[in-house]
């Protein structure tokens, strides 16, 4: 993780990725972003804000995980983690997006056979799946439990 302060950016807020400063950086730079998501996988909270931060995130959740439902439709990981990074940040919640590849493994009793979500680059990355990591949770993945199993 790099100093963030020589490049005259204001970390003191959620969503600081959005600062001119950052902006800036990125545009030279487009691993910089990475940047965002080493701060706030590295800050210290407090137990008050992990406690506070806990009760608002599960009500959000709760309420963006019964809209999802509604949808019902696939391939939503990506757009319901970045509403949800989005609301988080504007009640002053510290998270950050993650992508990456996902394998789903069932009970044994199911006999269902792992379920794999993994990216095959053609050279136009995109994700295969995401993810939320919002303290005091490593992950908030509203959409895993709602894909589609297709096998018998």
């Amino acid at each position: 993780m790099i100093n963030l302060n020589k490049y005259k950016i204001d970390t003191s807020y959620p969503g600081f990725y959005n600062d001119p400063n950052f902006i800036h950086q990125e545009n030279l730079n487009p691993a910089f972003l990475n940047q965002y998501n080493y701060h706030i996988t590295a800050k210290t909270y407090s137990d008050e804000y992990l406690t506070n931060a806990a009760i608002k995130i599960d009500i959000i959740c709760q309420i963006l995980f019964e809209e999802l439902k509604k949808e019902n439709r696939e391939g939503a990981c990506i757009d319901i983690a970045q509403v949800l990074t989005k609301i988080l940040e504007v009640e002053c919640i510290w998270c950050s997006t993650f992508t990456g590849s996902l394998t789903q493994t069932y009970s044994s009793d199911t006999k269902i056979d792992k379920g794999y979500f993994w990216l095959i680059d053609n050279g136009n990355y995109n994700a295969p799946h995401s993810w939320v990591f919002a303290p005091p949770y490593s992950i908030i993945d509203l959409s895993v439990s709602l894909q589609q199993y297709k096998k018998k």
